[in-house]
């Protein structure tokens, strides 16, 4: 199945991840979080591309991403320089530390443009992605996500933290369990997979009147005689 054009849409959050290469962890010690992120802010206020959230976890990458510029086009591009050679970066670091070579990465990264409701639910997902995983007790445990900035209501070099407190000026509060939304990895990691859209119809809507393309899912072909996948 042909894969789908990554959709980016100007001064629309997209929840962006990736995931490291079987072979070894994208970070094994404190100095890997922290070059990362550093390489990933140079590059994100190079092209224009604004951080509201992230999570780094040691085998995968969740950021919540913004592009400024105003065209569809430059608005693509921008998301795809600013991660691609921040990634780029970071593994050749990692390589010629370990004296290899080879992809740190696996693919292409995901990418999903979210509408508002989502987006802060994607920003609490993010938050408590350490703690399902059993690397911290509380959010604000994990040093490598956006959780502390938040709470702190300061930059920390890579997050904007306006973009969320515009919003949700009382960020703790979106930690509550009474607040916490149980959001699974098959609600928000596979959309951003896929490319599709998370919103509801207005939005999808908005989103093709800007790219100037449906996003109505294709009808499946036939299925093959068989069980057999066909020759193409």
């Amino acid at each position: 199945m042909a894969r789908l054009a990554r959709i980016v849409v100007p001064d629309v959050p997209h929840h962006v991840t990736q995931r490291g290469n079987r072979r070894m962890a994208i970070f094994s010690e404190a100095s890997d979080y922290e070059l990362y992120r550093d390489l990933l802010a140079e590059r994100l206020a190079f092209y224009g591309v604004v951080c509201s959230a992230y999570c780094l976890m040691p085998n995968h990458v969740h950021l919540l991403l913004t592009p400024t510029r105003r065209d569809v086009a430059d608005a693509g591009a921008s998301l795809s320089r600013s991660v691609g050679e921040a990634h780029r970066r970071y593994t050749a670091f990692v390589n010629a530390r370990a004296r290899t070579t080879g992809h740190l990465f696996q693919g292409r990264f995901g990418c999903s443009a979210m509408d508002e409701a989502h987006w802060l639910a994607a920003v609490r997902y993010l938050a408590f992605n350490p703690v399902r995983a059993g690397l911290c007790e509380r959010p604000e445990d994990w040093p490598w996500s956006s959780v502390r900035a938040h709470l702190n209501a300061r930059d920390d070099g890579l997050v904007d933290v306006s973009k969320v407190l515009a919003v949700a000026p009382r960020f703790a509060d979106l930690l509550a369990p009474s607040c916490v939304e149980a959001q699974p990895d098959e609600v928000f990691e596979p959309l951003a997979v896929s490319g599709r859209p998370l919103g509801d119809a207005a939005f999808v809507a908005r989103i093709e009147a800007q790219i100037g393309r449906s996003l109505a899912r294709g009808r499946p072909g036939p299925k093959p005689r068989d069980g057999k996948a066909q020759a193409g």
